[in-house]
């Protein structure tokens, strides 16, 4: 037990790499076969796509922040988002395009509620970009709530001139913006989820579809909360009920998440 609680000290929340705990015991020389082997290797690193095909079939779009922080006097960089800040035009990178299931409605007339704070934004982007593309085309679209977060409006707020365009020309019809850092009370995404309850199960009555992006550790778990609350007050239901209502609309893919930790 002391064992590992010198180990989780050292190595775990001091965030040490191999190299690090080499530079540290400079007398400890492995063979580098040897360490090569040992060497766990590089998982790929999943983004979702920012942009649509219909705006430009050739060019695909993703939103990343650059990870970097302090432990001591080490600082500690994020390994694939630095790799990409330094591609330069012309680089040649390996990438794929992994299948996924969080994509628009097939009817553009349905509504759509979409929960993206930060770069959870990134795939809202794309559907914006197509739901432009069909209402220029001549077809009908639905109306679109976006809730957007970040911590401040003059920090982070990314894709601003884009997401106001967008509010403009009616693609968007209502727009929630939660900054964490710009008041004296911090505000969220499922602060204002649960002042919008009432358009927003409206919405769903009228067959909108979901979509939350970002954190999973708690705005995706916040924001499904508030919709419980929300089926609960404003749809009449139990507890119980709130929660099969719930997965239906997860069944029916209505309730979509793609989030991480």
């Amino acid at each position: 037990m002391l064992i590992f609680r010198e180990y989780t000290s050292f190595i775990g929340k001091e965030r040490r790499s191999i190299v690090n705990i080499l530079e540290i015991f400079n007398t400890c020389k492995p063979p580098i076969d040897l360490l090569l082997e040992l060497l766990p290797r590089l998982q790929p690193r999943y983004y979702s796509i920012s942009s649509s095909p219909k705006l430009n079939e050739n060019i695909i779009s993703i939103t990343v922040i650059l990870t970097k922080y302090s432990i001591g006097d080490r600082l500690i960089k994020g390994v694939c988002t630095h790799y990409l800040s330094n591609l330069k035009a012309g680089d040649r990178t390996p990438i794929f395009v992994r299948k996924s299931t969080f994509r628009l409605p097939t009817r553009p007339q349905y509504p759509l509620i979409m929960i993206g704070p930060g770069t959870g934004f990134a795939p809202f982007r794309g559907f914006l970009q197509e739901r432009s593309w069909q209402k220029s085309k001549g077809k009908q679209i639905g109306s679109i709530v976006l809730f957007y977060g970040c911590r401040h409006p003059e920090h982070d707020y990314i894709y601003q001139e884009e997401i106001l365009k967008y509010k403009n020309d009616g693609i968007i019809t209502d727009l929630a913006l939660a900054f964490s850092r710009f008041q004296d009370t911090k505000v969220y995404v499922q602060h204002l989820i649960w002042e919008k309850r009432k358009l927003l199960w409206d919405l769903i009555q009228n067959n909108a579809n979901i979509y939350v992006c970002g954190d999973a550790r708690n705005m995706a778990r916040d924001v499904q909360n508030t919709f419980l609350k929300v089926f609960q007050q404003i749809g009449g239901m139990d507890v119980e009920a709130s929660q099969k209502f719930f997965k239906d609309l997860e069944r029916q893919r209505r309730y979509q998440a793609d989030v991480w930790s």
